[in-house]
């Protein structure tokens, strides 16, 4: 139920350094560009992407710039672990961007910082908000209303 940046391992660490220059060059070109390019879905047999949070991903989706791991949890929640080749996460108009590109993205809450942050969530285009200092019975409201709404 959401977008989350992952913390994952260098994808580059075994690419020669002159390489890594010449495709960091690139992502920097196609995301200052907004030329992403088209997504790709790949499906992963349980296990096949690595340890971790990897390892319980069902799917793939990557373009010339990002890469959405996503992994469905056992009470039917979905999750997306956000990631690019620098390790730079998407800024909030990028995240727009995937939310909108991403076919059946998850619904999304925002935790926001003070109550007159509300704005926050419709801009970013969350389907739900919850201010600091948070209030269990109102965030378990949210999630619960969130689980409910059927994915478009």
């Amino acid at each position: 139920m959401g977008i989350v940046g992952a913390e994952m391992t260098n994808p580059l660490k075994n690419v020669p350094p002159k390489k890594q220059r010449r495709l960091l060059a690139l992502e920097r070109k196609f995301r200052a560009s907004g030329d992403w390019g088209v997504w790709e879905t790949i499906s992963l047999a349980p296990g096949q992407g690595g340890d971790g949070l990897a390892g319980q991903c069902h799917q793939v989706r990557r373009n010339r710039v990002f890469a959405v791991l996503v992994r469905l949890d056992a009470t039917g929640v979905v999750h997306l672990a956000v990631s690019s080749l620098s390790g730079i996460r998407p800024s909030w108009p990028e995240m727009q961007r995937i939310k909108d590109e991403i076919a059946d993205c998850p619904p999304i809450l925002v935790l926001t910082g003070r109550p007159d942050d509300a704005w926050l969530a419709s801009w970013s285009r969350a389907e739900a908000a919850v201010p600091h200092p948070i209030d269990p019975i109102r965030l378990g409201d949210a999630v619960v209303s969130l689980l409910r709404t059927p994915v478009q």
